[in-house]
């Protein structure tokens, strides 16, 4: 019975409530609080394929440098997540590595039995 009600309640709000898509950032204060996004894909050789404000080296097989802009992150500091891009039954791993707040990362591809790997990936970094 008690799943019933739950149940009507749920459903009485879905019908009778306004339906928004935008974000819920605009409530959240002014648009300086809303953290800066970086967002790219990158090639096996190191290439920017897309994305702007960041550079990329290819330093040597399977390891690369992100460097943002200068200032693309006023904080100094952000948090990078990497996605490998293609079809592989077993594909790399990849890590990153941020010594401190700055304005780069170092990325590294690897397979589990520790041999470095070229790989076209994708990043997110948002500004912490």
């Amino acid at each position: 019975m008690t799943r019933f009600v739950f149940l009507a309640i749920a459903l009485t709000i879905a019908l009778l409530a306004p339906a928004s898509a935008g974000t819920i950032y605009r409530y959240m204060g002014p648009t300086s609080a809303i953290p800066k996004v970086a967002a790219g894909e990158i090639d096996a050789a190191g290439n920017v394929e897309r994305g702007v404000g960041f550079a990329v080296s290819h330093i040597e097989t399977g390891e690369y440098t992100i460097t943002f802009n200068r200032g693309y992150f006023p904080s100094g500091c952000a948090a990078m997540t990497v996605t490998v891009v293609g079809e592989q039954v077993s594909p790399p791993i990849g890590e990153v590595y941020q010594t401190r707040c700055g304005n780069s990362f170092r990325v590294v591809f690897w397979f589990q039995g520790g041999t470095k790997v070229d790989q076209r990936f994708n990043f997110v970094a948002v500004e912490d």
